[in-house]
């Protein structure tokens, strides 16, 4: 018997009209997974079946933010601190599932001051796809907790979130007057179920975090003010292009955690 040997791809332009099996990874931040959406869509145009690994904490909303592609499955994988590199678990996820990989990222030439376009460049894609693949997006339904929140919201509101991968980040909120609404795990595990409120909210305040990429990926259909916290060490990416309409105030942090 013949032993499957995956093929790996780093440009859209290198996979076969029509593929049958590709699975794509990434680096699995949740928020790369929002950034990504857009080179992710365009894939499953001309493949059969596509599956992205994710961490499993992020299934849900991975599984929630790529339901309208038809073609495109999450593959949680629990196991990640064991010190085997992550191409390495997926090259292995391949095998067993007999399918070519697609890698985004994962090499030294993505800049971190601009990897979001560095993930589109390297694979011959216009980085404007970031957005316009969320302009039709289907939100998931709301459900019992979402619709619970809105009902004990006042007209005006201000949504601030603090989270991140790296904990806590607090921020400073002098002279931000209303009710504040914070982001957290309260109304499940798909981060999406915020969206039903970020809609509703007339300012947003976040921290370099997946919950930024989530509303930056949405800011050209959000009525809210939108505010970044630059209060974390290793973030350096200016959140406004051409693309998201300049919308973000930036508020610069001299400690940084």
């Amino acid at each position: 018997m013949i032993e499957f040997k995956p093929k790996i791809f780093r440009t859209v332009n290198e996979i076969p009209q029509f593929h049958k099996r590709l699975m794509v990874l990434q680096h699995l931040g949740l928020g790369d997974h929002f950034i990504c959406r857009g080179i992710i869509e365009e894939i499953s145009s001309r493949v059969l079946s596509l599956y992205i690994v994710c961490k499993a904490q992020n299934h849900a909303t991975l599984s929630s933010l790529i339901s309208s592609l038809g073609n495109a499955f999450s593959v949680p994988v629990i196991n990640l601190s064991d010190g085997t590199s992550e191409i390495s678990i997926a090259y292995d996820l391949c095998h067993k599932l007999a399918c070519d990989l697609f890698v985004i990222g994962h090499n030294s030439e993505v800049r971190q001051s601009r990897f979001d376009r560095d993930f589109f460049e390297h694979t011959s894609l216009p980085f404007q796809i970031r957005y316009l693949s969320y302009t039709n997006f289907v939100y998931p339904r709301a459900n019992l907790a979402v619709e619970m929140l809105v009902q004990t919201l006042p007209r005006r509101f201000v949504l601030v979130q603090t989270g991140s991968s790296r904990g806590e980040l607090p921020i400073n909120l002098t002279g931000v007057s209303g009710y504040e609404v914070l982001v957290d795990h309260s109304l499940g595990d798909n981060m999406l179920n915020w969206m039903h409120i970020a809609h509703l909210a007339t300012a947003i305040h976040c921290v370099p975090s997946s919950f930024y990429c989530m509303i930056d990926s949405f800011a050209n259909s959000l009525h809210a003010d939108l505010v970044l916290h630059e209060n974390r060490l290793d973030f350096c990416l200016n959140p406004n292009n051409e693309f998201n309409l300049m919308k973000w105030k930036r508020i610069h942090y001299d400690t940084k955690l």
